[in-house]
């Protein structure tokens, strides 16, 4: 088995003849196997198509792919320019929890960037072509790359468009500018929950909990409902202000006002909060009933993590 998988890496030259669907047939198929098949069709200018069909194949056999198997299938996608395939793996990327892997990044970026060069030469870049590339500019931290982006979304006047406006609020955001994501959300003339989702976790990141949660009540005041993605911004601006009560108060008002059921990401914050303020064993009996909920379903969901019981030491 091993000796076969060999072969597929390391001669090259007979790919047309050895990776045909008969001699693939003859082998026992593992993770190695499949990702060797892939790779190497991928990597063949003549082939890159059958690397497709092979993920396919794959996939609907019942492997699930790993982090090798999406390096070379994007490799392969993005020399076709199959740009909703390319969203449908992203798609199994971040199902499968490898969306912050760098290598899986880059290679989303590589091939969001081909397809969005190609499509822009042949002018049809839709918004949604150009929110996706941001985003991926955002996810690896690719500040000049994305700036290249947002200029060309002036260039096809989708700057205004409410969905590209928010992804490069959140570009900017997450590559290190708060300063231009502040100056570009305030000057969106139409604003969405995903906007002001990119700007109050985006101050909160960057240290300004205090801009956060201003931004927050502007937000209410513009009659746009929070979610749950709202609420991680908001409780984490607070525990970097230390404001314990305003803390309580609008993770209480997530359920009583907004019905939303709080997720582990919310007990998180609560955690956070509570350790950040030093007051995890000196709070009045609510508190501590609710800090102490939050720690058992931090430890249920992730009894590995070291720094859940750190929080609480």
């Amino acid at each position: 088995m091993f000796q076969y998988q060999m072969l597929f890496l390391h001669h090259m030259p007979l790919l047309d003849v050895f990776l045909n669907a008969r001699t693939f047939s003859l082998l026992d198929h593992d993770q190695v196997s499949w990702n060797s098949v892939i790779g190497a069709l991928a990597d063949s200018e003549s082939s890159v198509s059958e690397a497709v069909k092979y993920f396919l194949n794959m996939t609907r056999n019942g492997w699930v792919p790993n982090r090798i198997t999406f390096i070379n299938i994007l490799a392969a996608v993005s020399s076709l320019s199959l740009s909703k395939l390319s969203h449908q793996i992203h798609a199994l990327v971040i199902k499968n929890h490898l969306a912050n892997d760098s290598c899986i990044e880059n290679a989303l970026l590589a091939c969001y960037g081909k397809m969005w060069r190609e499509m822009n030469r042949a002018q049809k870049v839709d918004g949604f072509t150009f929110a996706t590339i941001l985003s991926a500019c955002a996810s690896v931290a690719t500040l000049e790359r994305g700036m290249e982006v947002h200029a060309c979304a002036i260039r096809a006047c989708l700057e205004s468009d409410v969905v590209v406006g928010s992804a490069i609020v959140n570009m900017y955001s997450k590559c290190g500018r708060i300063d231009y994501s502040s100056r570009f959300f305030n000057m969106m003339p139409i604003r969405n929950v995903y906007s002001w989702n990119s700007m109050i976790p985006g101050y909160a990141r960057h240290g300004h909990g205090d801009k956060a949660l201003k931004l927050f009540k502007h937000m209410k005041l513009d009659g746009q409902l929070p979610d749950h993605v709202t609420f991680v911004g908001v409780l984490s601006a607070c525990s970097h202000v230390e404001l314990v009560d305003e803390g309580f108060s609008h993770f209480n008002s997530m359920k009583e006002v907004y019905g939303l059921a709080p997720k582990m990401e919310h007990f998180s914050c609560i955690v956070d909060l509570l350790a950040w303020a030093g007051v995890c064993r000196r709070t009045n009996g609510h508190k501590t009933v609710l800090g102490s909920k939050a720690a058992e379903m931090l430890f249920d969901l992730e009894p590995q993590n070291a720094v859940n019981y750190v929080l609480l030491a």
